[in-house]
């Protein structure tokens, strides 16, 4: 009798310890880096909470395809884009989710698997070498326009993005984009678009950043920066341009040529109302390996503050890394930025590994991610005048990225920044949560659900500029890993409760950052149209309902 005793507790403590391992399994996170099936068409879910104020299009884009013709990309990073557009109106949300008709997509298909050119980290298995007669193939362009990072909204269309000069043409009613690069009006001849007059003599375009900035106080200028390299020795160093862009006439115009150590690379950079803030941390150097990731360097050069003449002024502080910002601003003594800072180069293979992304024991090994939130002043002025002062502001062990704000508030002062904050529960990297963090009031609240994986929240404001800073809806997609498949959450950015949740009929893989197009654009994308295709732009009332 003992002996069966012993037997029915053994067996229930296994049974214990497998419930344990299940719970802790993290279920369905490795769908953020599986592909994603058809394309989705216009799809219709009531929404009877949503406010009638809302009235527009949600667009985010992401890799959503991560292999072809028996190889299979090592970096989810490197994954065929696709995009997806939420609709929200009259009580509704319409999904669509179409793969981008890129070149480097159609190139694999024409070619039957991934086709020849740089990767972040690889393909398996090993591609096959370079023919004879074309023994430099793995350099092939058709990369470069697999832009699913960001959107810029310029007149009637969208501009995607990546970190690269390249801007590609989105079609908001047809989700198609356009092959080569945004035809600018400023640009010189022969250059397909993308060289600007202002570039230095000898000198070629190399970087550029996902992330422009709208000026404050401005009618559709953003800035932006691209990286020049010197294309001879003797032409003079690095130079990063930092410049405006008109997106009502589409001209580009430069503000400052800033010298910098090396091939600096900026994934995103500060815009306030009167300076641009650039933290150099990170170069590119020339790969050790057959992925672009081993040619990132470590390049501290000083914090860059650049004024509206274009004069220069360097800050240095102890060393950091950052990939995004959430807002840079001016005070009575200088400049603040909130973002998120790294102690070791972010863009890493523990970061963009798809098999590390999907090993739980490495992913939840706290120093693969050793980063925080911080508030960085730079002090133009007083006592301090020339000094850095730096303070901590998010829960020490956690990891929080993806910032968002309201777009009213950017380069100005502001009190609440929103993002997803990972090892939630101080345990698991999975455990992930979207956070409102009010800087003012020294609050945090959450929204979190057990095995979803929610991506970048966007703040869509609902009032105006002299209404609370919160007023307005907090959306995103959340991956729900039971259920295989994603959703659409819609949140009231101020009290954080849930107005709707759209069960969609597919799952969305890892999601980059998202823009929100106002219902009035679509005039906008019609009066665009009617020059360039009159037959399409008449469809547009009956098929494009933002």
């Amino acid at each position: 009798m003992a002996l069966v005793q012993n037997f029915m507790i053994v067996a229930m403590l296994l049974i214990g310890a497998q419930a344990s391992s299940f719970e802790d399994a993290d279920i369905g996170y490795d769908l953020l880096v599986t592909s994603a099936g058809a394309d989705v068409p216009r799809t219709c879910f009531k929404a009877p909470q949503l406010p009638t104020s809302v009235d527009g299009a949600f667009f985010i884009s992401g890799p959503a395809k991560f292999e072809m013709g028996g190889y299979h990309f090592k970096s989810f990073f490197d994954g065929y884009g696709r995009i997806n557009r939420f609709e929200l109106r009259d009580g509704e949300v319409c999904f669509t989710a179409k793969f981008l008709n890129t070149s480097y997509l159609h190139a694999a298909e024409n070619l039957g698997r991934i086709c020849d050119g740089p990767t972040f980290y690889g393909v398996e298995p090993k591609l096959p070498s370079c023919p004879w007669r074309h023994p430099m193939c793995f350099l092939g362009g058709a990369q470069v326009d697999n832009n699913w990072v960001n959107i810029l909204p310029v007149k009637g269309e969208g501009l995607m993005l990546t970190d690269s000069p390249i801007m590609t043409r989105l079609n908001y009613e047809t989700l198609t984009v356009e092959a080569g690069n945004y035809p600018w009006a400023d640009s010189t001849a022969h250059s397909g678009g993308m060289m600007p007059g202002f570039i230095k003599k000898a000198h070629m375009p190399s970087v550029g950043s996902a992330h422009p900035l709208r000026r404050p106080k401005t009618d559709g200028v953003y800035v932006e920066i691209m990286g020049e390299m010197a294309m001879l020795p003797f032409e003079g160093g690095e130079m990063l341009a930092v410049y405006n862009i008109d997106t009502n006439t589409m001209n580009r115009s430069l503000l400052a040529h800033v010298p910098v150590k090396g091939a600096q690379y900026l994934h995103s950079f500060g815009v306030s109302e009167h300076y641009v803030v650039l933290p150099l941390n990170l170069k590119m150097g020339m790969p050790k390996s057959g992925g672009l990731i081993s040619a990132f360097e470590a390049g501290w050069d000083g914090i860059h503050v650049i004024d509206l003449e274009g004069k220069i002024q360097v800050f240095e502080t102890h060393p950091f890394f950052h990939v995004h910002i959430a807002n840079t601003y001016e005070n009575e003594t200088g400049i603040v930025m909130n973002l998120g800072t790294f102690g070791e180069i972010p863009f890493s293979p523990h970061a963009l590994s798809t098999a590390l992304f999907v090993n739980k024991t490495s992913r939840d090994i706290r120093g693969n991610f050793s980063q925080n939130v911080e508030r960085i002043h730079l002090h133009l002025s007083g006592p301090l005048k020339g000094n850095v002062t730096r303070e901590k502001i998010s829960p020490l062990g956690r990891q929080t990225d993806f910032f968002k704000i309201n777009d009213m508030k950017n380069g100005m002062p502001n009190c609440i920044y929103y993002a997803v904050e990972w090892f939630h529960d101080d345990k698991a990297y999975a455990s992930m949560a979207v956070m409102k963090h009010d800087l003012c009031a020294n609050q945090r609240m959450y929204w979190n659900k057990q095995y979803s994986y929610p991506g970048e929240p966007f703040f869509i404001a609902t009032g105006n500029e002299t209404s609370a800073e919160d007023d307005g809806l907090l959306v995103f997609v959340t991956l729900d890993g039971p259920r295989g498949a994603s959703d659409f959450v819609i949140l009231d950015a101020k009290t954080f409760k849930e107005i709707q949740v759209v069960q969609l009929p597919t799952h969305i893989p890892f999601l980059a950052h998202g823009q929100f197009i106002p219902h009035a654009a679509k005039e906008a994308v019609k009066a665009a149209m009617e020059v360039e295709d009159p037959i399409l732009a008449a469809t547009i009332d009956s098929t494009f309902q933002i």
